[in-house]
Parts: C-alpha cells; structure tokens; sequence
C-alpha cells in the first residue's frame, strides 16, 4: 500500500466560500438538528420537512457547518458558491408533494461536470477550469429537484496516473482521509472523496465513478453503500472518460434504498428503474447465491436470511481491463477535451505542463498516463473481445448454477464484473479480524439492476452493518 502524506490544497477557498454562505445563520441551532438528519434516509428526511421540523436552509446548512468542522478529511473539496440560495428558493417553493430529491443536497466526484464548480478530474492543470454545460446526470438530477452541493476529492484521472500514487491524492486538493483512519488506512480510489464525506455525513449522498472498483472498493473500507450500475444504465455525457467501455457512475450513500432512489433518477429513460414499494418487501429467503468466500460469518448471515448457497469460484483466462483502458484512454480524452474545451486537448499536452514542476503537478510521476499515451491507434476488436469473453464467461456460471446474484467479501473478484459491465453493489458489513470496515458485494447479470438491489436490501436490513467514524 503506497504511504499517505499529509497534504491538502485549496482549503482557504472552501472556509470562504462555507464562512460567506452561513453569514447570519445559528450554528447552535443548526447543531441541534443532527438527530432529525444523521443516519437518516431521503424520505425520512423529506417526512421531517414536511412536518416543519426542518428545512432545506437548515439541511443544507448543517452540512456546510459539518465540512468546515472536518477539513482535515479532505474529502469535499468544492462547495457551490449559490447552495444556500438555492435551498431557500427549494423551501419558498416546495410543492405540496415533492420528488424525493426535491432539496436534498448531493456531492459529485469532481470528474462530473457542473456549472458553476470547477471540474479537475483532480489534475493541477484543470484546478480552477469551468466546464460549459453540466453532465447528462447532473441534468436529470437537477431536474428531480436536487441541490449539487459541492464536489468530493478522488484519486487523480480515477487513479490512473502512476502505481505509486497512493489511492484518494489528487493534484488538485491533496490526500483524501479515511475518517476511519485518517492517513493510516486507504480511502481506496478512485471515488474515494465521495465514499469519506458519505461515511463523515457531509452530504446526503454523492455520485462516484467507477471503471474496475472505484466505487465499489472505497464504499467497502469507509462502510457505505456503493452501487455501480449496469454499464449502459446512465449517460456518459459530461463524466470525464478513462475507458468508455467500462466506465460507469453511480452513487454512494448510507443506505440501499437512497441509492436506488439516486438511480432512478440518473438513468437513462429505457434503462429498468426500481420499484421502491418492492424493494422494501425485498427479502434473501429462497434466492439462489454463489459465494466466492468462505467466511463463516457471511455464509451464517446469508443462511440465517434464508438464501440457498453455491460454492463457486471465479477464474476467467485472460480478461484484462488494463488493455481495455490502455485502448481507450488517450481517444477517449481527446474527444472529450475537444467537445467541453478543455485547456489542454491531449494526453501528450497534459504530460508535458505536469512535466514542468512535477512536485506539485505529479508528486508520484505519471508512468501510467504515459503508457496511454505512447498507443498509436485505438482497436475496437480489443474491447469487444474483452467484454465478450467476461460477459460469456459469468453469464454461463449464473445461467449454469441458476444463480440470482454472486456474493463476496470487499472488493475481491471485481475485475470480471466490471469488464462485463453487470451490475454491482457493496454493502457494510462490520469490521474485519483487523478492525478495518468491510462490506459485502453483490452482483447480478446486466441490466439486473433492480433486482440486484432488492437483494442488497434484504441483506442490509437483516444484517445492519454500517459502522459511523467519530470524527467529532
């Protein structure tokens, strides 16, 4: 595990920016609602709005307080200069039966564009840059209702700038803090800002992104709920690439009934939504499960719920998402820097401006954006073989076992998952021997999303295992 330095840039702005917003505001008052919001989920938060116990000023407030309060985790590194305007303007005109996204504050990794927040990918060079339009999902947010809070720190290009890097750095803001052990245990990369403010309740949700893991593995060491969609479910558009054939955004939350709520929302309009009536009767009894582990304390859950287990193990030959990213990188970026003008248009161009103070630019060197680089052309083949050969290989294993999801520990065996593009979602599960969070993962054949989170449901409501840092 590489080592975490103490490093953080950029905090001077977030103390004005949250210092300017609550001007005026009772922190003591704004303290005392913790009780009606910590813990709680989107329409219990809705429900104490609308008994007028609290309001979306108040809501937002609180959190804005809640990151200036802890700084030091590093974990939200943008805040929207017009969010307490915003929320007043939700409470003058709050309609008498809201979305459940009406006024609820989020976080985005700050790969997704939206206006009015610089958009870094965490690179030095895009520190203060304004994107021109908002992501397609920031859209459909936006258009549910919901406030776009600030933006979370993650591990620099989605961790794909060297080997040394230590996973939640970002050229931009510095070392993302697990709050469950800042500095000493990895936040995981790359949405590893998005997984710490969730676990520290800076927000009420934020949307990560993920290529092999990176939404997944953080959820999994800060006990949150993670979940990455099926890899068409959810537009692109606006989401900084690292490999299109594999990236995917979905949200971290506290719970999997808000990030079913947040799916909703963000998918596309032919991918399948979530019954959430259904998803609260969801239960494990009679479900089919592979386990790829053999820890006695999951297999004893799992049974307890009533699901029938199969012992399976995973072992494709020769799928690689390092190809797959290799590929696509440098295309990818080309296209995407050109369309939201972007100050540099290539990865030769952003190599080259790092390469002038790499101290501050590229503090661990840049070996793997260099080895992108040096790809001549893009080949299609490549891709199409990749995901052919890990979608035919889990879908024979579901489809033979007659399985309705596979289950694991942490981040383990995600690499043929997330080259299929299927569907996966983490959930806390307590600690491990070591005293480390740790969750368990599930995932489902494409386009199974709905049913991959009734299952996660059920899991998380029989066996209750988010854990809370004590960060104040």
């Amino acid at each position: 595990m590489n080592k975490q330095e103490p490093i953080q840039y950029g905090q001077t702005k977030t103390k004005a920016l949250i210092k300017q917003q609550l001007q005026g505001i009772d922190r003591t008052v704004i303290r005392a609602k913790a009780e009606l919001i910590l813990g709680k989920n989107i329409a219990e938060l809705q429900q104490v709005v609308a008994a007028q116990r609290l309001t979306y000023e108040q809501l937002v407030a609180f959190y804005l307080d809640r990151i200036e309060r802890s700084l030091e985790l590093n974990a939200v590194i943008e805040i929207s200069p017009t969010i307490m305007t915003e929320a007043r303007k939700c409470d003058q005109n709050r309609p008498s039966d809201p979305n459940l996204l009406y006024g609820i504050p989020l976080t985005l990794k700050d790969n997704i564009a939206s206006v009015g927040m610089p958009f870094s990918v965490g690179t030095y060079y895009l520190r203060e840059f304004m994107p021109p339009k908002d992501a397609q999902l920031v859209t459909q947010l936006k258009e549910q209702g919901a406030l776009i809070l600030g933006k979370a720190n993650l591990s620099e290009l989605a961790n794909y700038v060297s080997s040394a890097m230590p996973s939640g750095y970002s050229s931009k803001a510095g070392q993302t803090r697990n709050p469950f052990g800042p500095l000493t245990l990895t936040p995981y990369g790359s949405s590893s800002g998005s997984a710490a403010g969730v676990a520290a309740e800076l927000s009420v949700a934020s949307i990560g992104s993920e290529t092999t893991g990176s939404i997944v593995a953080p959820a999994a060491i800060q006990s949150v709920v993670g979940f990455k969609p099926s890899q068409q479910a959810i537009s692109a558009k606006g989401v900084f690439p690292l490999a299109t054939p594999l990236d995917v955004t979905g949200p971290l939350t506290k719970n999997v009934f808000d990030a079913a709520v947040i799916y909703n929302a963000m998918a596309k309009k032919q991918a399948p939504k979530v019954e959430l009536a259904k998803l609260k009767q969801a239960t494990l009894s009679g479900k089919r499960l592979g386990v790829l582990t053999g820890d006695e304390k999951l297999i004893t859950a799992l049974q307890n719920l009533g699901a029938t287990l199969r012992m399976i193990e995973l072992d494709p030959v020769g799928v690689d998402n390092l190809a797959v990213i290799d590929n696509n990188f440098k295309f990818n970026v080309a296209e995407f820097a050109a369309e939201f003008e972007l100050p540099f248009r290539s990865l030769e161009q952003l190599l080259a401006y790092n390469a002038q103070d790499l101290n501050r630019r590229a503090r661990y060197g840049q070996e793997l954006v260099e080895r992108a680089a040096k790809v001549s052309e893009h080949d299609p083949f490549l891709d199409k073989k990749q995901l052919q050969l890990a979608q035919k290989y889990l879908l024979e294993l579901f489809e033979r076992e007659e399985l309705d999801a596979i289950v694991t520990l942490d981040y383990n065996d995600i690499l043929t998952p997330a080259v299929a593009g299927y569907p996966e979602v983490m959930v806390p599960f307590g600690r491990n021997t070591a005293g480390e969070p740790r969750g368990v993962l599930f995932f489902a054949k494409d386009k199974h999303d709905p049913k991959l989170l009734e299952l996660a449901y059920a899991f998380e409501q029989g066996t209750k295992g988010r854990l809370v840092p004590q960060i104040f």
